[in-house]
């Protein structure tokens, strides 16, 4: 029997169950390192690059499958590498996706697997996901770009993470232009930033003390016009945006006529009426 657990969000270990007569093993590993690389294009695209250190605690199941959750669908699936200590897998796929959330793809890191005990790398670079960045809250004339790093459950990892996130800006924007938005509790108000190996402006943020099971925010904004306007949201997480209310005005002209006639009764026969949530 296979059975693949679930972390909370964007990457997800997942694991084979070895059954036994008694009572199955459980998932336990730790994160010691995580590094990720975002690097916000002149297309309006993002590519991500993840570099994750697992270590299989003893007696845990073995690791076979990394879940890795996406922003949105809009990725090119024929853009993504994976790695495990160096040596490439290609089982990608998109619709064996076990994790949370609605878009993601699952690596399987076969016969590179990470035994209970041992350690591995596992590197996994998405070339482009589009529809990902935002109009900032500065106003029309800049982009907003926020990332939330992929993390686990405290029911399958613990101890603690070494995390960098590195967002690397488009290129040509000058030093001046770009903001960084509140880190999250554990790292530096100011992130380090600087010029990367292209010549583009970074900002890199940095906790020798996270935690594998906590999700962190991220952001920053540059102006949009180094990118092109068409690849701008317009709305971000607004779960109502394609929502038809049409259904609703029958709906409300109906509660309104009870209301009317419910007050009526009230009115006459002074009894408290009870309303219902």
């Amino acid at each position: 029997m296979i059975k693949r657990l679930l972390p909370t969000i964007l990457v997800l270990a997942s694991m084979i169950a070895m059954p036994t007569p008694a009572l199955a093993q459980a998932y336990d590993f730790t994160v010691p390192q995580m590094t990720v690389d975002a690097y916000w294009n002149e297309d309006g695209s993002l590519s991500l690059d993840y570099n994750i250190v697992f270590t299989n605690n003893f007696g845990g199941h073995i690791i076979d499958y990394v879940d890795l959750g996406l922003p949105n669908s809009d990725f090119d699936i024929n853009s993504i590498t994976a790695y495990v200590n160096g040596q490439q897998v290609y089982d990608i796929s998109a619709e064996g996706f076990q994790g949370q959330g609605s878009y993601g793809v699952a690596i399987g890191i076969s016969p590179y697997v990470i035994s209970p005990g041992a350690s591995g790398t596992v590197q996994i670079s998405i070339g482009r996901i589009n529809n990902v960045l935002y109009r900032a809250s500065e106003g029309e004339n800049y982009a907003s770009a926020v990332l939330k790093p992929a993390y686990f459950t405290s029911d399958t990892s613990s101890g603690t993470t070494n995390l960098t996130v590195t967002f690397h800006l488009p290129p040509n924007v000058t030093e001046d232009e770009p903001r960084y938005y509140a880190a999250p509790a554990g790292f530096s108000e100011v992130p380090e930033s600087g010029f990367d190996v292209e010549g583009r402006i970074y900002y890199r943020w940095h906790n020798s003390f996270a935690t594998p099971y906590e999700q962190y925010e991220f952001g920053a904004s540059f102006p949009s016009s180094y990118v092109p306007a068409s690849s701008l949201v317009s709305e971000q997480n607004n779960p109502f945006k394609n929502m038809n209310f049409g259904f609703l005005i029958p709906l409300i002209c109906f509660t309104s006529f009870a209301l009317m006639v419910g007050w009526s009764i009230w009115s006459a026969n002074r009894r408290k009426l009870q309303y219902l949530p």
